[in-house]
């Protein structure tokens, strides 16, 4: 499971400079610019594994996690002319990480470079052909810096026994840090001159507005909204202490009863004399934990829309009414 912190920008005991990254960044850069000489499979681990360990640990530890965040990780060599191998990660927040090697299926020439033993030794190393492209592939979970130094070593041996490497040919790193959230300034309160805004920026008129309780009145403030011949009441509730700030609001709305309800109601024996239906709609918006404009928008919208639903629906229900009545007065 990925730690849910990313590691401070210092210089570690081996001189690698922690790779730091942040949602939409994108790194891509030659890691280790190759030997003059070969090397062992002892020496390729002393020299490699630190570089490796760094970027294993900005592709799986996690700060501010939303969801939807992801990493990708890539080392690979240029092993001939077109022929490029690599091994690549996929990390999420509390995931297991995948891990894959390049086949060379979908790839060629890269296929037959990777063809017999090459692809004998990877499968040796623990991996098994699978996954959208056909690569050599597993998941492990990273919850340690112990993980990271583990997959680190198992990398640099994934280079040394499957691709022949030792040494002389540069290596590359890519590493993309995404996901679907998005930055926006978020509201955990408003204030009645905020939202009766918005109420008018969507075509209602604010006809009356209740100015913000003084120290010795606790009353709520209100505002009424009014659209389509229908009033909106917004009450405002749990203020912020001695500020003219709101963390909840409740729209609420008197509507129309279908005239064969109302008719109903009216003559039942529970109804007051000369009194007159009211069915009353309401919702309760809270803000806590923070909203965007773009939220608040879209929810009274919404109310918008569900009253001019209703409104329509209702007539619609009327004329039904209408039309069968005359009907049975016809014959």
């Amino acid at each position: 499971m990925a730690s849910s912190k990313r590691p401070k920008s210092k210089t570690t005991k081996n001189g690698i400079e922690p790779i730091t990254v942040g949602r939409g960044d994108e790194i891509e850069r030659v890691i280790f610019k190759g030997s003059r000489k070969r090397l062992d499979r002892r020496d390729l681990h002393v020299a490699l594994e630190p570089i490796v360990r760094a970027w294993l640990r900005a592709a799986c530890q996690w700060d501010s996690v939303a969801i939807g965040d992801h990493s990708f990780l890539i080392f690979s060599i240029d092993v001939a002319p077109e022929t490029q191998v690599y091994v690549q990660f996929w990390s999420e927040p509390m995931e297991p990480m995948l891990w894959e090697v390049s086949s060379g299926r979908w790839n060629p020439p890269a296929d037959e470079w990777l063809a017999g033993e090459r692809s004998q030794r990877i499968e040796a190393l623990g991996f098994v052909i699978g996954g959208k492209a056909d690569n050599f592939h597993r998941t492990i979970p990273i919850d340690s810096a112990g993980d990271i130094a583990a997959v680190a070593k198992a990398v640099v041996e994934i280079f040394y026994e499957g691709f022949d490497y030792r040494g002389t040919l540069p290596i590359r790193a890519q590493l993309v840090y995404d996901g679907r959230s998005e930055m926006e300034a978020t509201y955990e309160s408003f204030t009645p001159e905020d939202i009766s805004k918005v109420f008018a920026g969507l075509g209602f008129r604010v006809e009356e507005a209740i100015p913000d309780s003084n120290e010795d009145d606790e009353a709520a403030p209100m505002i009424r909204c009014r659209k389509r011949g229908t009033y909106t009441v917004v009450q405002f509730d749990d203020r912020l202490e001695d500020e003219n700030l709101y963390q909840r609001v409740r729209l609420a709305a008197d509507v129309e009863l279908p005239d064969d309800e109302r008719a109903r109601l009216k003559s039942s024996a529970a109804a007051p004399e000369g009194g007159e239906p009211v069915l009353t709609v309401s919702v309760v918006h809270a803000f806590s934990g923070g909203v965007t404009l773009e939220w608040l928008v879209a929810r009274i919208t919404e109310w918008d829309a569900t009253l001019a639903e209703h409104r329509r629906l209702t007539r619609r229900a009327n004329k039904v009414a209408n039309a069968a009545w005359l009907n049975q007065t016809v014959h």
